[in-house]
């Protein structure tokens, strides 16, 4: 089979922010792919691209439906778009272009916008490292415990949340940790009213308007207990670069005094201070 199968990233608000490549794609595949159809074709006639058959790929129906998207790609090429952003980044595509690589398929992914990295070039976060976890878990114990397993690997967790969800996670993220942790809150990307603010859990749940789906920053080294912990780390490790130890030598000799604090994080703290001087 050599029709091609392309994943194509959509605007996730501003729609000057498709690329020229994915216009020609999605101009030039035989059958396209998407979660809306209705929604898929509006996009598709704002930029004037001839109609073409639109089929509906609801992330409950990929399994489904794998033998007919093959039996598509013998007759043309195909697209998968969403409803906006990158596909399978918390929408479907996954189990398809899963599916459709083990039968060996050329599946071209066409880059664009997407939620995640918009949110993050404009926090002002710094960092090294993050991770994105998707949807977050109704049940507490899930929320806590993911958040648990990732604070000290990385310097950023990303989350999405809806409207409807968002204020009882970070109620269960306040009770938990017990102290008004300093977040980035994204929505409306790339719209008329985007905001990326820093503010507290406390400050964000007074607010009143909670329109459009969020992306949540949380940077991690807000999870330090107390700003003296911090301190306390940072006079420890100055003293072991005094003794002119390399970075590998204080971090191994940090770990056998004091495990709670993971090397990923004594490491990006060392960095810090190479970079202040």
């Amino acid at each position: 089979m050599n029709n091609k199968f392309y994943v194509v990233a959509t605007p996730i608000g501003n729609l000057d922010d498709i690329s020229l490549r994915a216009l020609d794609v999605l101009k030039n595949v035989d059958f396209i792919f998407c979660e809306n159809p209705l929604y898929s074709q509006k996009l598709l006639n704002y930029f004037k691209i001839e109609k073409k058959p639109l089929y509906s790929l609801h992330k409950y129906k990929e399994i489904k439906i794998k033998e007919f998207v093959e039996e598509k790609l013998k007759k043309g090429n195909c697209a998968l778009i969403t409803d906006s952003g990158t596909p399978t980044i918390s929408d479907p595509g996954q189990f398809i272009i899963n599916y459709l690589k083990l039968k060996e398929v050329d599946v071209i992914p066409i880059p664009g916008p997407n939620a995640i990295i918009t949110a993050l070039s404009g926090s002002g976060i710094i960092f090294n490292s993050f991770v994105f976890i998707g949807f977050l878990d109704r049940r507490r114990a899930k929320i806590i415990g993911k958040i648990e397993d990732l604070k000290y690997l990385v310097d950023v967790i990303i989350f999405y949340e809806s409207p409807k969800r968002i204020i009882n996670t970070l109620k269960i993220i306040l009770e938990f940790y017990q102290k008004d942790l300093e977040i980035i809150i994204a929505r409306e990307l790339t719209k008329k009213f985007e905001e990326i603010k820093k503010l507290t859990i406390n400050t964000f749940l007074k607010r009143e308007n909670l329109k459009g789906e969020f992306v949540v920053l949380l940077p991690t080294k807000n999870f330090l207990n107390l700003e003296i912990e911090l301190d306390k780390i940072k006079k420890n490790l100055d003293f072991l670069r005094n003794l002119d130890l390399k970075d590998q030598e204080i971090l191994m000799i940090y770990n056998l005094f004091d495990n709670k604090v993971k090397k990923n994080q004594l490491y990006n703290l060392l960095k810090e201070k190479k970079e202040i001087k």
